[in-house]
């Protein structure tokens, strides 16, 4: 089971309100101890953004002290409009921008490199980290398991309570239906066409992508990301800077972990 909680009070409560805007960190403290008393596996899930990408060690200290042994840490990418409305993924709404809760384009680099500092010094094979473990795969030549780092991003779509579903929940927008599970058969719809072509084209990489030496782990990102206009025309992963950081920080020490025993 996932636990979304960002952190301790301070850092989870400004952006993690209910829906009549109440704090929710003591709520979630409260399932996470019902959770253990009852012997239910979990694992966290914390988003990274504005307000906790400097606090990398702090936030796994606390995940660590309340008991947490498997944990996500997800960027928050979102851009706004011009008329303060989410914006489409690329290529669409090309004048957006970032929003003010967005982790900058280096913090979530910056936030795992402070992670993987403590997880190396104190919880190696205690702690099991999704974004390290996911490096130690590719190091390992063995495929991703999180779309993010794949090369095909067709595998994860996302059914709404009313039957819709899309290619991806990044991609919950009309452009995206692939159609309605009170309608036509969900295998059908997730093997279409459409959504082999929206997979396929995970791999469509600027070429600064294809002469980077951290393509075999990244695999570009998400392409919801991909909206950093440059000068040739093409867009580059706005989390660039965070990979290439927070990759050349673990290689000297992660190789070899992922070495063939």
């Amino acid at each position: 089971m996932g636990i979304s909680i960002d952190g301790p009070q301070a850092l989870h409560d400004p952006l993690r309100r209910d829906v009549r805007r109440r704090k929710t960190h003591a709520k979630v403290l409260r399932g996470l101890r019902h959770l253990q008393q009852a012997r239910v596996e979990f694992n966290a899930l914390c988003v990274v953004h504005r307000l906790n990408y400097r606090q990398g060690r702090m936030v796994y200290r606390f995940l660590h002290r309340i008991g947490v042994r498997h944990m996500q840490f997800i960027p928050l990418v979102e851009r706004y409009t011009r008329e303060n409305s989410f914006a489409m993924p690329p290529p669409g709404d090309r004048d957006a921008a970032p929003a003010p809760w967005t982790v900058p384009p280096d913090g979530f680099g910056e936030f795992l490199c402070d992670v993987y500092d403590e997880w190396l010094a104190n919880d190696v094979g205690e702690v099991f980290v999704q974004s390290i473990e996911e490096y130690a795969a590719a190091l390992a030549g063995r495929p991703a398991g999180l779309c993010v780092f794949g090369t095909d991003c067709s595998t994860a779509p996302i059914v709404e309570s009313n039957g819709d579903v899309y290619s991806c929940d990044h991609y919950a927008f009309p452009a995206y239906r692939l159609g309605n599970i009170m309608e036509t058969p969900i295998g059908t719809l997730v093997r279409s066409p459409r959504q082999r072509d929206f997979g396929r084209t995970k791999m469509a990489l600027p070429k600064k992508c294809a002469q980077c030496e951290y393509l075999h782990v990244c695999r570009g990102g998400c392409p919801k990301h991909r909206f950093v206009e440059t000068g040739s025309g093409e867009r580059e992963n706005y989390l660039c800077p965070s990979y290439r950081r927070f990759l050349a920080h673990g290689a000297p020490t992660l190789a070899r972990f992922a070495a063939p025993v």
